[in-house]
């Protein structure tokens, strides 16, 4: 499943200072690569751009943001650092699972799963 984070969502939620949102674009860049790089998601599809480049695969988004999807071992070390290793992969999807960080939103606004044809 394919995960859509609009950038206002994403934003807000991750409190960027004046500074980091300087460096919004070199931020995605490190963080997205290093995601793929560690095959924490999908190494072969992942995305963000502006709503032009993101309607491509997302027809109903809204405004720009990110595309991605995790992969197998990204769930596995999800599921893991919540103490919840004993779990198939897919119980991140479950509506029993609220990972919670503290000082840390439970949802970024505007954030939804994209099927793979680009419907929701």
């Amino acid at each position: 499943m394919q995960v859509f984070l609009p950038f206002d969502g994403s934003v807000q939620s991750m409190e960027f200072n004046k500074d980091e949102m300087e460096q919004f674009s070199q931020l995605l860049n490190h963080i997205f690569f290093g995601l793929s790089a560690e095959s924490l998601i999908e190494p072969s599809f992942w995305k963000y751009g502006p709503k032009e480049k993101i309607v491509e695969n997302f027809k109903a988004a809204q405004d720009g943001g990110i595309i991605c999807q995790p992969s197998a071992i990204g769930a596995e070390l999800f599921l893991w650092a919540f103490g919840r290793a004993e779990k198939p992969h897919e119980y991140i999807f479950d509506l029993a699972f609220i990972p919670s960080v503290k000082n840390c939103p439970l949802s970024i606004p505007g954030a939804c799963a994209v099927k793979t044809d680009g419907q929701i």
